[in-house]
């Protein structure tokens, strides 16, 4: 990145401990899509997991340190993005809806440095020393087309029954637990229910 001045997307999965570097890479075979057809690649590049929260966290260490190293932004500038990711996770969901999960914060992350390879020109230190890409990308965290990425979803196999608590205000479930009191005992339960009724909706 630093030599051919551009910005290229580096999975956290790619920035591995050494543990994993010392024990070595293993020969695997995966599926591409390439032209319209498949073709059967051998991959030997070593790759750190990032399915939980930890295993994410620790592999975007590694990659502020190497970004450091590599001129390319400061450690401090990384781990504030990094902090930004996360708090998505612990920030409160509004009722129905769910905190954001891991995947998220990868696609979020992924979205972010794919908007830095089209609005940053130069990615190296500039003479003052400071870091146009550390401050581009930090200035992402108020974009809303990124932001986006971080919002709660929705959550699925909601009940029929907690579907129509949450359509019906409080009026209607009041005069609906009232009028059901008042079914089987004749007409003057009914009628009740009624003036009940128009009661709530005027």
């Amino acid at each position: 990145m630093y030599d051919k001045n551009v910005v290229v997307y580096l999975e956290p999965s790619t920035c591995v401990s050494r543990t994993l570097e010392v024990q070595g890479t293993k020969q695997s075979r995966e599926l591409s899509l390439e032209k319209g057809s498949l073709v059967l690649r051998n991959q030997d590049q070593l790759t750190s997991a990032t399915d939980s929260e930890i295993k994410l966290r620790n592999a975007l260490v590694r990659r502020g340190i190497a970004f450091q190293f590599a001129k390319l932004m400061s450690h401090a500038q990384h781990t504030e993005w990094a902090t930004f990711l996360f708090e998505a996770l612990h920030r409160d969901a509004p009722p129905g809806y769910s905190r954001p999960s891991v995947a998220q914060l990868l696609q979020c992350d992924r979205a972010a440095w794919a908007r830095l390879g089209s609005t940053v020109s130069s990615i190296r230190q500039d003479q003052l020393g400071g870091y146009s890409l550390g401050d581009a990308l930090l200035a992402l965290r108020s974009d809303p087309y990124i932001t986006l990425y971080l919002a709660p979803l929705a959550r699925h196999g909601l009940t029929q029954s907690d579907s129509g608590r949450r359509s019906t205000g409080p009026y209607e479930s009041s005069w609906q637990d009232r009028s059901s009191k008042g079914k089987g005992k004749g007409k003057k339960g009914s009628g009740k229910g009624w003036k009940e009724q128009s009661t709530y909706a005027a």
